[in-house]
């Protein structure tokens, strides 16, 4: 399974009815759907006017705001209807972009990088270490470059590294040993895709 890139476009974001609605109202407010619109009422008026022909004037005024609302009403629900239709088209179609653009690398890269995730794991021991222990601050870069690690793990390799990097400091330990085991996995790792 892939992740998405962390960019996901707008269509992607929100559900397919919300971008129904959005592209309704875009449409709505279009000027080709003026004009379409403003077709259709002429020819909503001809077929009134043929309809009328030889009635009471009175009718004749009912025949033409009846044909002309249904003409109008029908405008607004093709186009709502369309729109509401094709919007989880739409997404499915963002969604095969976002994942064709997912970076593909090859084993040299991947070592490459899962090798700079390790050096940046013994800066951040060896800066904790420099300071006397670990701070808030040690905490939240670690918990942060556990993410990306995991992220890169989920896109780049075997589903079962990405757990087992996950799953490397389950136990609520402090936070230098549960880093040093996250390490550990990673170096063993980075062994198996070398």
């Amino acid at each position: 399974m892939e992740t998405l890139p962390s960019g996901l476009p707008p269509a992607l974001r929100q559900s397919a009815w919300d971008l129904a609605k959005a592209n309704v109202g875009r449409v709505y407010a279009s000027a080709p759907f003026s004009i379409s619109t403003a077709l259709v009422t002429v020819i909503a008026g001809g077929i009134a006017a043929i309809l009328s022909f030889g009635r009471e004037p009175i009718e004749v005024a009912v025949i033409a705001v009846v044909v002309g609302a249904v003409a109008i009403l029908l405008c607004l629900l093709s186009v709502f209807i369309f729109q509401v239709s094709v919007a989880a088209l739409r997404q499915r179609n963002e969604l095969r972009a976002c994942l064709e653009t997912v970076e593909r690398l090859d084993p040299a890269q991947i070592s490459a990088r899962l090798s700079d995730f390790a050096r940046r794991a013994d800066d951040l021991l060896a800066d904790c270490k420099a300071n006397g222990g670990y701070t808030r601050e040690h905490q939240a870069q670690g918990e942060a470059w556990t993410r990306e690690v995991v992220e890169f793990l989920s896109a780049h390799c075997a589903t079962e590294r990405a757990l087992a990097f996950a799953a490397a400091s389950r136990d609520a330990g402090p936070f230098i040993p549960r880093l040093r085991k996250r390490i550990a996995v990673l170096d063993t790792i980075i062994g198996s895709v070398s």
